[in-house]
């Protein structure tokens, strides 16, 4: 976020890592590293923290939190998905994430959940059930007071929501 360092994904023959290196020094330090892939990776706009999606040990894909600073990492308590398609996005003051969760994945285009969550991760406000398709569309307002989503993009419809998962317009 400050554009000071990168967040890296490398993949080793028996594991893969996450790094952040340093672009004036050079220096490398690698925040995880897990056999399983890890997917949507998004770092929080203030740079305190990194989010992503791992494949558990079954079907689901599960949301984990890194702090920067400390190299802490916590598997965050929220619905698990059969999906790591959509990105996660960050509120613009890195206060809450937006991501969805498909239970079933064996459909053409399947239905998706949406959840705003802080990153504590608890309590996520389920926002819609199963209404959103998995290529649907979403972003914060400039704000991050509000989300805007098109829940199908063949029937551009637009929903706004407060980021505490209340219905605004529709």
């Amino acid at each position: 976020p400050s554009g000071k360092s990168v967040l890296l994904r490398s993949r080793f023959e028996d594991h893969f890592e996450l790094a952040i290196r340093d672009l004036t020094t050079g220096q490398q330090k690698i925040v995880h590293r897990a056999p399983r892939p890890q997917l949507a990776i998004s770092w929080s706009p203030d740079g305190e923290n990194v989010i992503f999606q791992q494949k558990s040990q079954g079907p689901h894909y599960e949301l984990y939190l890194i702090t920067v600073s400390s190299g802490d990492i916590r598997k965050l308590d929220v619905p698990p998905s059969s999906s790591a398609r959509q990105p996660l996005l960050w509120s613009p003051d890195s206060s809450s994430v937006v991501y969805t969760a498909a239970e079933k994945m064996h459909t053409p285009i399947p239905l998706c959940s949406i959840f705003i969550v802080d990153p504590s991760g608890v309590n996520p406000a389920r926002v819609l059930k199963d209404k959103i398709r998995a290529d649907a569309l979403y972003a914060w307002s400039p704000d991050g007071m509000q989300l805007v989503l098109v829940p199908d993009v063949e029937k551009p419809d637009l929903l706004r929501f407060s980021r505490e998962g209340q219905v605004l317009q529709q």
